[in-house]
């Protein structure tokens, strides 16, 4: 249920972005594939995107996989909103976020930091990792 409610706020979202004003679409639509996740076997875990990119700042990630011909949405950053499938995961300080920038990219984690004037950077990174427990991408609380 609630990975349908996601999938509708994503669709409503693009859409809105989409078919918004003319200074929307002079934005940036832009997506591009940068990496695969794998749990420690080698199983595939999800494609990760970035789009709203320059260089190498971006605004909006999403992990997927598809799975019995259906692509399921397992994570999503939208500016300021980390989001799984349980719902919000944690959200970074609005009014001087830029965007993001990968420090790494692991097997079964991505590790980023929020660009922006005042931000800590590099310095205090979110690790999105695979919960082997849980089964689910989320923000790994241990390094917060």
């Amino acid at each position: 249920m609630r990975l349908r409610i996601g999938l509708v706020y994503l669709f409503i979202t693009l859409s809105t972005y989409c078919f918004g004003s003319k200074n929307q679409r002079a934005a940036h639509h832009n997506i591009k594939f940068i990496h695969t996740l794998k749990d420690k076997k080698g199983n595939l875990l999800g494609r990760v995107y970035i789009e709203d990119f320059k260089k190498n700042v971006f605004r909006k990630l999403l992990i997927t996989k598809i799975s019995r011909g259906k692509t399921d949405t397992l994570y999503f950053i939208n500016n300021c909103i980390f989001r799984n499938p349980k719902g919000v995961d944690i959200s970074v300080y609005e009014k001087t976020f830029a965007g993001y920038k990968i420090e790494l990219l692991n097997d079964d984690s991505i590790q980023l930091f929020s660009v922006g004037k005042g931000s800590t950077g590099a310095s205090d990174p979110a690790v999105i990792a695979w919960n082997y427990k849980k089964k689910i991408f989320e923000v790994d609380q241990t390094l917060q």
